[in-house]
């Protein structure tokens, strides 16, 4: 029963976000951190409940244990695209748990600008590849 009830709260919340979206083509959301040296390491376990692509960012609802610790996520990227057409984007959702013992399973939601894989609005579309996550998301300027 708590798993439906949290099932819609995020149906419904991603329906606002849907509707709040439509009175602009962009959204505010966090940088991705762009570093060669980092973006091959997901750090602490989490999963992927949902993932998709809403005007200029990347949304996910990542669950994870925990309750007793701050959890910090970041979305990894190593700068370059692969020469393909459409261009492609290798990502990865780092978490940092900070040792947190406890094991409530959490879960929220995550938005990341796209916009900074293409800043110069160079091509229509880039497909992103997100690791632990089978399927390719397409985003378009």
């Amino acid at each position: 029963m708590i798993t439906t009830k949290y099932l819609h709260m995020s149906f419904m919340f991603v329906v606002i976000l849907w509707i709040a979206s439509c009175k602009d083509d962009t959204l505010s959301c966090p940088n991705l951190t762009i570093n060669a040296t980092t973006a091959n390491n997901s750090g602490d376990v989490y999963g992927l409940q949902m993932v998709n692509v809403v005007n200029n960012c990347l949304h996910l609802i990542v669950s994870y244990s925990g309750g007793c610790a701050n959890h910090n996520f970041e979305m990894r990227w190593n700068g370059a695209l692969m020469e393909s057409m459409p261009p492609q984007a290798q990502l990865i959702l780092y978490h940092n748990g900070n040792q947190d013992p406890c094991d409530a399973v959490l879960s929220e939601h995550l938005f990341y600008d796209l916009n900074e894989l293409d800043p110069t609005h160079s091509y229509e579309t880039i497909i992103v590849h997100l690791q632990n996550y089978a399927n390719p998301l397409s985003f378009h300027h």
